[in-house]
């Protein structure tokens, strides 16, 4: 089904700026910095463009990533864990959850407080289909990922994007449920 497309944006940045009020009260009571939270809501939508045509579904395995009376650094949290994106097959359109987007905030921050760090955005996909397609398909994932945060504030030199399409799976391609575990953008902080 079909939403209009104005309804949508209206919704996501509603639901992100929600999140983000939540994560930045329990950040700060945590005695977190969360001072670029702020940030993270007014560049909350994607570029104009990014994402006008269709939205997918994904999940995230950043579970307990921003716990609010956690004792671990923001760097320690960062590391403790890679955020995952996972994708519907021959998707390339996100809509983040509110774990993903605390994630991404702590990212920020970290980012914007140390210049010299990089994150590596990679792309997988499953095994079906034409392996170079593939390629293509977890590149342009992993650039779409890229574009989204080079959207969101954060420095285009410090994000690698690479695709690696079918070569690294953490599931059986052999089920519907492998695969889709399999089609996935990892952010990891080097």
């Amino acid at each position: 089904m079909k939403r209009p497309l104005p309804l949508l944006l209206g919704l996501l940045a509603l639901y992100i700026l929600s999140s983000s009020l939540w994560y930045s009260r329990s950040a700060c009571c945590a005695g977190t910095v969360a001072s670029s939270t702020t940030s993270m809501i007014k560049n909350a939508a994607p570029a104009v463009g990014a994402t006008a045509t269709t939205t997918t579904t994904a999940a995230t395995d950043a579970t307990a990533i921003s716990t609010p009376n956690s004792e671990l650094t923001l760097e320690e949290r960062l590391r403790a864990k890679s955020l995952v994106i996972y994708f519907d097959t021959n998707e390339e359109h996100l809509v983040l959850d509110e774990d993903q987007n605390n994630y991404l905030a702590d990212l920020y921050t970290y980012l914007k407080d140390h210049e010299f760090s990089n994150i590596v955005v990679v792309g997988h996909t499953d095994s079906a289909g034409d392996p170079d397609n593939n390629v293509t398909i977890s590149r342009n994932r992993a650039d779409f990922v890229r574009s989204y945060l080079i959207g969101n504030g954060i420095r285009p030199e410090q994000i690698e994007a690479k695709g690696l399409g079918a070569e690294e799976p953490i599931a059986d391609n052999d089920t519907e449920d492998g695969q889709a575990a399999n089609r996935r953008v990892e952010i990891i902080l080097q």
